[in-house]
């Protein structure tokens, strides 16, 4: 007579004679054995698993996307984020901030800004420690580790009277009370208004006196600021120096390419 075949359980030796009955007493270890969620109950047979769901519970968002920096709880919602907001192009994420007078690109903003001293010829990263200035933080840095590096920090012993920031030196709290408090806000002798630099008051002027002292090469037209008649030019020579960092659109104004980014790409800080 043969001998009738058995089910043994792995993890308590019980026998049985089929694995029907087998399989159901496995379940019992399987609840034994599975992990609750603090936060609502449920209940995993992986850690990974009970992991992954108690990032739905909490509000850190450690996955952002490359292309608009919006954030997310788990990795493969970037993905789909991608999918749906980006169709999945490969955009040049790590240098997505073009400079608009040279082929130069980005990776932050800030950087660009830096960048466009450059052709402007603006310094205005001051040293603290010497009379020194230069178009970008980094050459700046750069001569305060060559140039300072050791030197003592003066104490500060500049203070601002009106927003109470300190400064170590005479010069540099002189070029804050000229730049922030005195030549930020220039007022209009003939009717108070307040402007935001000498520029516009220049140009707020030219208008009480009528004086449009710019005049087009191409058409003739005469206009009361250097930076309008810029802008005017443009129409001429078709140049649309603002591009689009996500599209090929470009733009004659600043303005226009902000306006931009708000209706076709809400999702991305220009």
């Amino acid at each position: 007579m043969a001998l009738n075949k058995t089910f043994k359980c792995d993890d308590c030796d019980q026998c049985f004679l089929s694995k029907i009955p087998l399989d159901k007493h496995k379940l019992l270890h399987l609840k034994k054995s599975q992990l609750g969620c603090n936060y609502c109950g449920r209940t995993f047979l992986q850690k990974y698993k009970l992991r992954r769901h108690i990032v739905t519970h909490s509000t850190e968002k450690p996955f952002s996307c490359p292309i608009c920096k919006k954030q997310f709880k788990r990795k493969h919602e970037v993905s789909k984020h991608d999918r749906i907001v980006h169709q999945g192009k490969k955009y040049n994420v790590y240098k997505s901030y073009k400079c608009s007078l040279c082929p130069k690109a980005f990776t932050h903003l800030a950087a660009l800004e830096d960048h466009q001293f450059v052709h402007t010829g603006q310094k205005s990263h001051l040293c603290t420690m010497c009379p020194a200035s230069y178009a970008s933080k980094r050459n700046l840095e750069s001569h305060i580790k060559v140039d300072h590096e050791g030197h003592k920090r003066p104490k500060e012993s500049y203070q601002c009277e009106l927003c109470g920031k300190s400064f170590i030196s005479n010069r540099g709290y002189k070029v804050h009370m000229s730049h922030i408090h005195g030549d930020a806000k220039p007022k209009c002798q003939l009717c108070g208004k307040i402007v935001c630099s000498k520029e516009f008051l220049s140009i707020h002027m030219s208008m009480h006196l009528g004086e449009k002292p710019f005049c087009c090469e191409h058409c003739g037209k005469s206009f009361v600021s250097k930076s309008i008649l810029t802008i005017h030019v443009r129409s001429h020579t078709g140049e649309s120096p603002f591009v689009c960092s996500i599209c090929p659109k470009s733009f004659k104004q600043r303005s226009a390419l902000t306006g931009h980014y708000k209706s076709k790409h809400p999702n991305i800080k220009p």
